[in-house]
């Protein structure tokens, strides 16, 4: 499965990471709408857009760093990328409160995570020893 992946551009990858969650909103939206009606349905494609606008931050952070030397950095910037977006957003929604609070934005947003990270994780797997200027 992972020499499917290793010659994915940044781009490519979020295309990869999309389909997963578009395909996860396929199948969170009707029960977004049985448990909190509209309010609900949105809150969901808020949270599916929130994971994949962090995620895809996460993927071209990594990017930025081509060497072996630099996988430490790789890993801390995008880490923080894909961590601290959804929960800023979480935060920013509880406070304000309204109807993605309501509609369960927070839970929406650990379940599209859930759903994103093997995938993200798959993805970087897949880059490792790939680089073009690696020592080894």
């Amino acid at each position: 499965m992972r020499k499917r992946f290793v010659h994915l551009d940044p781009a490519q990858q979020c295309v990869v990471l999309a389909v997963v969650i578009a395909a996860s909103l396929i199948v969170a939206v009707p029960i977004a709408l049985a448990l909190g009606g509209a309010s609900g349905a949105w809150a969901a494609v808020a949270a599916a857009m929130t994971v994949l606008i962090a995620s895809a931050g996460s993927i071209y952070a990594a990017s930025l760093f081509q060497s072996r030397e630099a996988a430490m950095w790789q890993l801390l910037f995008s880490m923080g990328l894909r961590m601290s977006i959804p929960m800023a957003a979480c935060f920013v929604v509880l406070m304000l409160g309204g109807a993605l609070a309501n509609g369960g934005f927070v839970y929406f947003v650990l379940a599209f995570y859930l759903a994103a990270l093997p995938v993200d994780t798959l993805l970087a797997i897949s880059q490792i020893g790939h680089k073009s200027d690696a020592s080894f």
